[in-house]
């Protein structure tokens, strides 16, 4: 695992349940993650997810344990995603849960 990634969280579903005049921005994020450690960058102006970046890698496995299947607050209703952020070429070398790691499935035609 690379540097940059050894503190790294991942934090989905934070808009779940929100009013669209309640967004969640890095002021948010910062007063809601920030309680867990010093945080040393944020990469938000996703969908409906963002990357933490932390000072260590104990302040990531307090948010995990505080916030992961909770709302991010008072103004959502549905739980979040929060856990350990992997590098995409690490995800993509993962086996498929049907134990085949070959790649991708085949295109398939129709026969129409």
């Amino acid at each position: 695992m690379g540097g940059e990634w050894q503190a790294r969280i991942f934090v989905g579903g934070m808009k779940a349940g929100r009013a669209p005049n309640k967004p969640v921005g890095d002021t948010e994020l910062r007063d809601v993650f920030g309680r867990f450690g010093a945080i040393k960058n944020i990469k938000s102006g996703l969908k409906d997810f963002v990357f933490i970046d932390y000072e260590d890698i104990q302040s990531c496995q307090r948010a995990i344990d505080a916030m992961n299947n909770n709302p991010f607050d008072s103004f959502s209703s549905g739980p979040m995603k929060v856990c350990l952020a992997t590098p995409q070429a690490e995800r993509m070398r993962r086996p498929r849960p049907n134990g085949d790691d070959r790649g991708p499935p085949p295109h398939r035609r129709s026969r129409s």
